[in-house]
């Protein structure tokens, strides 16, 4: 798809991360048949599927914008996803999401949540596919809003945050993020108290700006979520 579209703009958003409604609750695959590009992968099924659902409870009616857009394994991007969006005249025509196999397939260890052992893993595959989702189906940007508490400094308030480190606190706050990623709305984070973006300075331990050769082009790294990539064609 990178190449089908020339004189057109190409708006690439990488983002390497990262489930809970879809932990627990398996859907039946053959009520969400509609909602599957043919060369979206089948493991992604139930992420789609569910991401729709929740949809719907905002009142939102995804299932066109999903049928056509792919998500694919792919292991020659430098990130763990990216979302292409096209335009054509201002707007957008297409869109195809690939996720890196061996990113997806990585052992994160294991937490424990209400009492059951759940796989770091899933969270990260869940958020990575919800985060793409967002940038292309909700044509969202990234959202650095910082909360805090009593016992961190530095929460992330939404899924669209440029880097992982919303996954750990994925499951206490899930409600809210998922309400987040719909309406953008952070009234679901009652416990928190808003602070500055700025003040998580580094977002990531590892990682910096890199501005590419071209104006044109911006390229934004960190080693969890290489950021947006904006190139013009």
């Amino acid at each position: 798809m990178k190449n089908k579209f020339f004189p057109i703009i190409i708006a690439t958003l990488f983002f390497s991360s990262c489930e809970l409604e879809t932990l627990n609750n398996i859907s039946d695959l053959e009520e969400g048949a509609n909602l599957f590009h043919p060369d979206t992968d089948k493991e992604f099924y139930k992420y789609i599927q569910n991401f729709s659902r929740l949809a719907k409870k905002y009142n939102l009616n995804l299932a066109e914008s999903l049928r056509t857009t792919p998500i694919t394994f792919s292991n020659d991007i430098s990130g763990s996803g990216v979302c292409y969006r096209t335009y054509q005249e201002g707007e957008i025509i297409a869109h195809e999401i690939e996720i890196k196999k061996s990113s997806w397939n990585s052992d994160y260890g294991t937490i424990h949540h209400n009492g059951k052992r759940i796989k770091i893993r899933d969270i990260i595959r869940e958020t990575v596919v919800y985060h793409e989702l967002g940038h292309c189906i909700l044509n969202r940007d990234h959202d650095s809003t910082l909360g805090k508490n009593r016992v961190s400094n530095a929460i992330p308030m939404s899924l669209m945050y440029p880097s992982t480190k919303y996954a750990r606190y994925y499951m206490k706050y899930y409600n809210a993020y998922i309400r987040e990623l719909f309406t953008k709305s952070k009234n679901g984070f009652t416990s928190l108290t808003l602070i500055d973006p700025q003040a998580d300075a580094l977002v990531s331990p590892i990682g910096q700006a890199e501005n590419m050769d071209s104006p044109s082009r911006e390229n934004h790294h960190l080693q969890f979520c290489p950021g947006i990539k904006h190139i013009y064609h």
